[in-house]
């Protein structure tokens, strides 16, 4: 199985137009363990630059930035808790439930952005959209990348 992304961003010239970063796995519902990097060839239409790398060769991996998509959920809610604020307590009631029922903001992540560097020096940036294929892509680079994720513990005293 194969996931693939478009790059945003790059160092590496041949990549900046077109490129994609692939992740493989060797076997079924193994931990993703190969990435390439591919774009095609200016003026060549079936010729690609290609670049392999293994896990072992990532020194960075981090997401860094992400897209909120934000809904306001507000007539529905309104008139429903209207309704039954006042079926409940009467017009104080009727009053209390619109306020408590509109204006609720729902926050939904949509896609991220991720920084991957191989070997201290090529980086690309790439998207990936929120769904469950990616997220448990991202789990499987928590798993195999747990550096890049520790949080750092501090002394609550210090």
């Amino acid at each position: 199985m194969s996931y693939s992304f478009p790059i945003k961003q790059t160092n590496n010239e041949s990549l900046a137009e077109h490129g994609k970063i692939h992740f493989e796995r060797k076997k079924f519902l193994e931990p993703v363990s190969l990435i390439k990097l591919s774009a095609p060839k200016k003026g060549e239409w079936f010729k690609l630059h290609n670049y392999d790398f293994d896990f072992s060769d990532v020194t960075g991996l981090k997401e860094v930035d992400e897209t909120i998509l934000e809904k306001n959920k507000t007539v529905g809610g309104t008139v429903g808790g209207a309704v039954v604020g006042t079926l409940i307590l009467g017009p104080f009631g009727g009053l209390v439930g619109a306020l408590a029922g509109g204006n609720k903001k729902v926050e939904k992540k949509k896609s991220s952005l991720w920084a991957i560097e191989f070997n201290k020096k090529d980086w690309v940036i790439f998207e990936m959209k929120n769904n469950m294929l990616n997220r448990a892509l991202i789990e499987d680079f928590r798993k195999s990348f747990k550096n890049f994720f520790e949080e750092e513990k501090k002394n609550p005293f210090s």
